[in-house]
């Protein structure tokens, strides 16, 4: 490492051929530029893979995520980060995202205990049956709550979502899926949110 006077370097800083040129505390210093080490250990191929697992796998539905978790304190970059805690399973390089772990609704409504799903192969939609009870002392669920349906092709990487077209109190929705999507690379989640949308509650996984 080399100090030298501003007034040999004016205010140049970056790098100049072999070196690089910042400031520190008023004084310009000048180090030789080394190109840093990738060993590419298996440790670190999986952590990238990983990553990049996480952005591809999640990217489709960053939107549905941005409103499902809108309000709390999760951002879609966390919930990247996440992912790549949680929701990726294997072993390097035999690795892929578990679907049934994603969360992409956030929220303290009370979500029905169960629901089923069943295709519908003449039209290629899906019926979705949930759970319409509620304990008498809910505060957190109401008859009326409306029932948000996404929907994710992991093979095409597309999603769409089908919301406002059923309440609790139903118990079933048809929702139309695009006509060149095959049923056995799709999952759905299913959670609720109120008539101003300004509650919801965590998502459930549904798969056919």
């Amino acid at each position: 490492m080399a100090k030298v006077s501003d007034s040999v370097l004016g205010n140049i800083s970056g790098k100049i051929g072999p070196v690089v040129v910042y400031t520190r505390k008023g004084e310009s210093i000048v180090r030789e530029h080394v190109i840093p080490k990738d060993p590419q250990t298996p440790a670190q191929l999986a952590q990238r893979m990983k990553l990049t697992l996480a952005n591809s796998g999640l990217k489709p539905l960053k939107n549905h995520i941005n409103v499902g978790y809108k309000g709390t304190d999760i951002t879609y970059r966390k919930l990247v980060g996440v992912a790549m805690r949680e929701y990726i399973v294997g072993d390097y390089p035999n690795l892929c995202i578990d679907y049934s772990r994603v969360i992409v609704s956030k929220g303290k409504m009370k979500l029905p205990m169960y629901a089923s799903a069943e295709l519908e192969n003449k039209t290629n939609s899906v019926n979705i049956s949930w759970d319409t009870q509620i304990p008498s002392n809910s505060k957190q669920g109401k008859a009326n709550d409306l029932v948000v349906v996404v929907c994710f092709n992991e093979k095409l990487l597309e999603s769409c979502t089908a919301s406002k077209t059923a309440k609790r109190e139903e118990g079933f929705v048809s929702v139309a899926l695009p006509k060149y999507w095959k049923t056995d690379d799709v999952h759905f989640w299913l959670y609720l949110t109120s008539n101003f949308a300004q509650n919801r509650s965590d998502s459930l996984y549904i798969k056919i």
